[in-house]
């Protein structure tokens, strides 16, 4: 199989997908679809921790292996983010579900709760509120360091984990980095442009 042409991995490694589809395969089809909802809910927060301790609770009352369940939870929620981020439909989660060798009954199920969950709404990501950027330079501690130039981005958003509170996020980078953020966003606004005939 071409991990390129599942859509769904995005860019993940094969291999260890492929190991947490087996194991999932052993369960029952009702253990499936409970883990599946359990993992659904951590699909916007993504607290590990948490989702953590809801599989040893799952394992726990079904008798099952809570560190073989653990990866495997996680990988659910890594997939249908990933089904997210690019809008895919629910018959392409489950097309490519299969492909990556779970049962056809457990893809269904799978895709029609991620479908129902957050495909016809939409989970919407994090909302941005407002950005404020701010230009900065090192100062040289002898003549012989360069100073460097850098740039602080406030990106203030709706954290969808927190209830919608706004979070700020703060974030660094080179000038360089800043040149090549600034450049894939000329090219995103191209591409819209030409999506809209603008």
């Amino acid at each position: 199989m071409d991990a390129r042409s599942v859509r769904i991995l995005g860019g993940r490694p094969l291999e260890p997908v492929l190991a947490d589809m087996r194991v999932l395969n052993k369960l029952s089809d009702d253990q499936f679809a409970e883990l599946a909802d359990l993992a659904l809910r951590f699909l916007v927060s993504k607290d590990w921790a948490a989702l953590a301790e809801a599989v040893d609770a799952f394992a726990a009352r079904h008798g099952a292996n809570a560190a073989l369940l653990r990866p495997c939870s996680k990988s659910l929620v890594l997939l249908a983010a990933e089904a997210l981020r690019q809008n895919l439909g629910s018959a392409q989660v489950r097309r490519d579900l299969g492909s990556l060798s779970l049962d056809a009954a457990k893809a269904a199920a799978l895709a029609e709760r991620w479908a129902a969950a957050y495909s016809s709404r939409g989970a919407r990501p994090n909302q941005l509120l407002d950005a404020q950027w701010k230009f900065g330079l090192t100062v040289a501690s002898s003549e012989h360091e360069l100073k460097s130039s850098f740039v602080q981005l406030k990106l203030c958003i709706e954290d969808r984990s927190a209830g919608d509170a706004p979070r700020d996020v703060h974030v660094e980078m080179s000038l360089p980095q800043f040149y090549s953020l600034c450049h894939e966003m000329e090219q995103a606004k191209r591409t819209l442009q030409s999506l809209h005939g603008s």
